[in-house]
C-alpha cells in the first residue's frame, strides 16, 4: 500500500517551485532545486524523474505524472490548469496554501489512531514483563504466543480496513460515526476534489442541517 506524501512537504515543494520559476529558472532546474530539502524519498524521486521528463520537452503536469500515486488527487489537475491558463505561478501558490491548510487536520486523523495502538502495545509489554517476573516460564511463553496471535489478527484486520476498497468504505462510515473525527473528515473532504470524496462523506454531508 502506497503512502501519500505529507501535505506539509507538498506545501513547501509547491512554494519553492513557484519561487524558482518566478526567478526565471527552467522547469528541470526548478524541480531539482525544490526537492533538495524534502525528507520524503518519494517526493525526491518523483521530482528527479519529472525533471528528466521536463528536460525532454514535457509540460510540468505531464512530467509529474510519475508521482501520481503519491500526490493528492487535486494536485496535478490544478498544475495543468495553471499551465494552460498561463497562471502557473498562481496555481502553485494556491497549492502551497491549500496543502498547508490540509496538513493540520490530516495529521490529527493519523494521530487519532496512534494513541490507542501505543497504549495497547505498552500494556502487552508490561503484562509480558509481569509474567516473566512472577509466573513460570511456560506460562510466560504461552502469554507471549497468545499476544503475537492477537497482533497478527489485528494486522490482518488493519489490512482489510486500509488495503481493500470495501474496508476503506467501512472505515469511512466508522469515522463518520465519531463526533470529533466526523467533523475533521468533513473539513478534509470539503477541501479535496469533490469527485474523489468517499461516498460515505458525501452521504453524511447531505444529511447535515442546511445541506442541499
Amino acid at each position: 500500500m502506497l503512502r501519500r506524501i505529507p501535505y506539509q512537504q507538498l506545501s513547501l515543494f509547491c512554494g519553492n517551485l513557484a519561487t524558482c520559476l518566478a526567478a526565471g529558472l527552467s522547469v528541470p532546474v526548478s524541480l531539482r532545486t525544490s526537492m533538495r530539502s524534502s525528507p520524503s524519498l518519494a517526493l525526491r524521486e518523483a521530482a528527479e524523474t519529472a525533471a528528466q521528463r521536463a528536460a525532454g520537452g514535457m509540460e510540468l503536469a505531464e512530467a509529474l505524472e510519475v508521482g501520481r500515486d503519491f500526490f493528492p488527487p487535486f494536485l496535478l489537475p490544478v498544475i495543468r490548469c495553471g499551465e494552460r491558463s498561463g497562471r502557473l505561478d498562481e496555481a502553485l501558490r494556491y497549492l502551497e496554501h491549500h496543502c498547508a491548510l490540509l496538513d493540520g487536520p490530516s495529521r490529527m486523523m493519523r494521530n487519532t489512531w496512534l494513541a490507542p495502538l501505543v497504549i495497547m502495545i505498552a500494556g502487552s509489554v508490561i503484562k509480558t514483563l509481569a509474567h516473566a517476573i512472577l509466573a513460570p516460564l511456560a506460562m510466560t511463553l504461552g502469554y507471549a504466543m497468545r499476544s503475537l496471535a492477537d497482533y497478527a489478527l489485528l494486522g490482518a484486520a488493519a489490512w482489510l480496513l486500509f488495503g481493500t476498497p470495501q474496508g476503506k468504505r467501512l472505515l469511512d462510515h466508522l469515522k463518520l460515526a465519531l463526533p470529533v473525527i466526523a467533523q475533521v473528515e468533513r473539513d478534509l473532504a470539503m477541501n479535496r476534489t469533490p469527485e474523489r470524496r468517499p461516498e460515505a462523506i458525501r452521504e453524511s454531508n447531505r444529511q447535515l442541517p442546511g445541506a442541499s
